[in-house]
């Protein structure tokens, strides 16, 4: 375990891209052999998170004389599956904090502003200080925007108080939540785990959070004082039948006892 909680997120891109090279070596020859397309082409790319980024690295491999841009006025890269490790306390906030310049291809343009119009009819971006991105191609890859209002009562203030935490508000948000955590996993009481019904960035991540807090509570001697609830707009715990059936089979005992993982 210590060993996996020792592995970094450069350790999984070198493990990553190993695995990428055997799967490329596999290619034929032809395949291995085919130059990149010469273009002239202006591709905008708005947004410069894992989606704009991955786009315009595949572009600048596969291209040759496109112009590529990216807009996006953040500097900071958030490595968004991390969050639930810091909301469990498994990796400090700064894990998930890295740089985005550190992540643009060679040869591709970063804008380091906001979009604040697309105009489809025009062919151009316009970002928020006037500057006119003109394009033959848009990629729109801005993620999605948390309306935590949208729930009576919350808002991303709370986070972090009042017993209330969310792992999605980014690395500070995920640090106050563990410190909630951290102390529900000693003292005990209830916890209520909620899977939304609308479009989410990781539907998976409520399930595995309370997993996490299950375990932290176990590894901290509060279990038997912890009750675990979890809600889910689905009928099934897992939305991949095959996935539910053999995993829901390892947790049917009564909600009173700790679910077994034997033979999971």
């Amino acid at each position: 375990m210590d060993r996996i909680n020792n592995f970094n997120r450069r350790d999984w891109l070198k493990l990553l891209t190993a695995g990428a090279a055997a799967a490329c070596a596999t290619h034929s020859a032809q395949a291995q052999a085919a130059q990149p397309v010469k273009t002239a082409a202006r591709i905008v790319i708005a947004g410069a998170g894992a989606a704009g980024l991955a786009a315009a690295s595949r572009l600048a491999q596969q291209l040759s004389g496109a112009q590529i841009t990216l807009v996006d006025a953040r500097k900071e890269h958030y490595y968004q599956p991390g969050f639930t490790l810091v909301g469990a306390g498994i990796k400090p906030a700064d894990y998930v904090v890295s740089q985005t310049g550190s992540y643009v291809p060679s040869g591709v343009q970063w804008v380091q502003e906001r979009v604040t119009e697309i105009d489809p009819e025009g062919n151009k971006v316009v970002t928020q200080s006037g500057q006119v991105l003109p394009y033959d191609f848009l990629i729109v890859a801005t993620g999605l925007q948390l309306e935590y209002g949208r729930i009576e009562g919350m808002e991303p203030g709370l986070i972090g108080q009042h017993g209330i935490g969310s792992i999605y508000n980014g690395p500070d948000a995920a640090a106050a939540t563990w410190g909630l955590m951290s102390q529900f996993a000693t003292q005990g009481g209830r916890g209520v785990f909620t899977r939304p019904g609308t479009e989410m960035k990781c539907a998976g991540a409520p399930l595995k959070y309370t997993f996490l807090s299950e375990d932290r509570a176990t590894r901290q001697g509060g279990r038997s004082k912890a009750e675990f609830v979890y809600f889910s707009n689905n009928a099934a715990l897992f939305s991949v039948p095959i996935v539910s059936e053999r995993r829901c089979a390892c947790y049917s005992k009564s909600a009173t006892s700790k679910p077994s993982t034997t033979g999971c």
